[in-house]
């Protein structure tokens, strides 16, 4: 059938779910470390275990033997060491065979006690320079899609788990085939949500290209270049078919426009890509200091709860947007300067080690130094990850399906809810909303945290007809047998296994690196309302564009259930939840 022209499994499933973690301010490493900080008092640390072979790079093999150095114990983490795919070996090639002296003057300058800030981190650059070598996808030049990128991109897009085109779609966007486009045409007409299903799938088509494994640096640069200048000869076609309305010929358009003539969605995915890569190694670098023993803390697949922000501090900004900008550029300028300074604190202990001239005491503070550095490092390491892919996983293909995302109007209600498992109850007072869940989540602290989480938001009082009524909602949650099936019909808490959380209409789906305030706002759209921010991308200023209301639970982590959130969900539910 003609809806089956053009697949988008990615696109399809994230365009029916709510994707709503929240932006994170972008971070950087404090820079004011007081080197003359208090000795270690017991000579032992518990979580970190420095080696020679993890301190030094094989290429600066330590004169000395170096003592096994027991240091303090980090800072619990406030968040987790986050799953990022590491780029492939031929992209970002480890150059440690240059010879000594290409790093031996960087090196010695990041580690000079006299060193001033600017100079020391002028030598953290040229590090970074010799270590990762140049960009990852120079610029193609003139470039035309080959017949063998096109069968290559063919069993890309068209196979495996997750097609991004069918055969009819691949031979209308990709080889520019007029009979194929043909046959798109009606279906993009008479097909509800068939534009930005085709949009997403052009976009994660895209996406694919520029992250192809097993390809060099300058053949991914020409097999996205070209599949770019495909998919704009295509949709360049489709904005002047009379055959569409005129406001699908006016989101074409946008998109052909905006994102795919001057490269703009390209150079954003491939900058991405080379940010990516660079923090992968980053974490990569920072858990491999982690003593064996400790380092399951920092697995990918850990479950790590943040503590709740005070009840005194919520909701205190103006029940009104904020603009907010997040550029990729600015993050990984964030992530390099993490880089210099986990290679200057380390240098230094190096030498503080090797060099018989310094002193115990020296020597422990070096140690206290780096330990409180990696602690910062594995609270901030979170923030950076979301702001990251923040970017092009959701802002730039939230534009990219719909142009006019961050320009359209605010809505506050997407549903009426309507499960059985999710009742209002009324009482003396006001009202309670009873909400019964399964899950498939072993974790009972999660579950704990979940449970109290919406209790404690969703408690307060509304104005209505000039009277007062309470509101509070009562969580149930059953945990279900590893691996069981979910019943039909049932309110479900669900792992996203370090996706993004969001929210389903009937379910709850659950980041592991989980902030307090998250299940409360997830469990807001179970209730019927809309994120109160906005956000996509622009291509003019390189950056997502967020317009957040940091009053309410539903637009920030800093926000709270305001007194109109209970009036709005009271109305919805009496509309087929209420339970006499």
């Amino acid at each position: 059938m003609l809806a089956a022209v053009l697949l988008c499994l990615c696109g399809a499933s994230q365009a029916a779910s709510l994707r709503t973690t929240r932006l994170s301010s972008p971070v950087a490493p404090s820079v004011q470390i007081d080197l003359g900080a208090a000795v270690v008092s017991s000579g032992k640390l518990d979580i970190l275990t420095l080696s020679p072979q993890a301190l030094v790079p094989s290429f600066l093999a330590p004169a000395l033997a170096v003592p096994q150095i027991q240091p303090l114990a980090v800072a619990p983490a406030l968040m987790p060491s986050v799953a990022v795919q590491p780029a492939p070996q031929a992209a970002f090639p480890q150059r440690l065979v240059r010879i000594e002296k290409d790093l031996a003057a960087p090196l010695a300058a990041a580690a000079d006690g006299k060193s001033g800030t600017d100079s020391a981190y002028d030598s953290g650059r040229k590090m970074e320079q010799v270590l990762t070598g140049q960009r990852d996808l120079p610029p193609a030049g003139e470039s035309g899609l080959t017949d063998a990128q096109s069968d290559w991109l063919m069993g890309s897009l068209m196979q495996g788990p997750q097609p991004l085109l069918t055969e009819v779609g691949f031979r209308a966007l990709v080889r520019n085939d007029a009979a194929a486009m043909a046959e798109i045409v009606p279906w993009l007409k008479d097909t509800p949500n068939a534009l930005p299903t085709m949009l997403s799938s052009i976009y994660q088509a895209l996406g694919r290209a520029v992250a192809a494994e097993g390809l060099s640096g300058p053949e991914r640069a020409g097999l996205a270049q070209g599949l770019n200048d495909r998919f704009a000869d295509a949709l360049a076609g489709l904005s002047r078919s009379p055959e569409l309305s005129q406001g699908q010929r006016n989101a074409i358009a946008e998109v052909h426009g905006r994102f795919l003539r001057g490269y703009a969605a390209l150079n954003e995915l491939v900058h991405h890509r080379q940010a990516a890569g660079l923090f992968s190694s980053l974490q990569q670098k920072a858990v491999s200091l982690v003593a064996p023993s400790q380092q399951q803390d920092y697995a990918e697949d850990r479950w790590t709860i943040q503590p709740p922000i005070p009840a005194a501090q919520r909701g205190t900004a103006p029940d009104q947007e904020a603009r907010i900008l997040l550029g990729t550029a600015e993050t990984e300028r964030n992530i390099k300067d993490w880089r210099f300074y986990m290679e200057k604190y380390l240098t230094r202990y190096r030498i503080a080690l090797q060099n018989p001239r310094f002193s115990q005491r020296v020597r422990d503070q070096m140690t206290q130094v780096l330990s409180n550095f990696l602690g910062r490092f594995f609270q901030t390491e979170g923030a950076l990850h979301s702001n990251l892919e923040r970017v092009p996983r959701f802002s730039l293909h939230a534009s990219f399906m719909d142009p006019w995302t961050i320009t359209a109007r605010a809505h506050r209600i997407v549903w009426v809810p309507n499960n059985a498992n999710l009742r209002l109850v009324p009482e003396s007072g006001g009202y309670r909303v009873e909400a019964d869940f399964e899950t498939d989540i072993q974790d009972d602290a999660v579950l704990k945290t979940v449970k109290a989480s919406i209790e404690e938001y969703w408690n307060g009082h509304f104005e209505s007809g000039g009277k007062s009524s309470s509101f509070r909602a009562v969580v149930s949650i059953r945990k279900l047998a590893a691996g069981a099936q979910f019943s039909e019909g049932s309110l479900r808490i669900m792992d996203s296994r370090n996706g993004i959380s969001h929210a389903l209409r009937d379910a709850i789906v659950l980041d592991r690196n989980l902030r307090y305030d998250v299940p409360a706002h997830e469990f807001g759209h179970i209730l019927g309302l809309a994120d109160e921010y906005r956000e996509g991308y622009d291509p003019d200023l390189a950056a997502a564009v967020m317009l957040q209301n940091h009053a309410s639970i539903m637009g920030s982590p800093n926000g709270k259930v305001l007194p109109r959130h209970f009036k709005t969900v009271s109305q919805l539910l009496r509309r087929r939840s209420l339970r006499p």
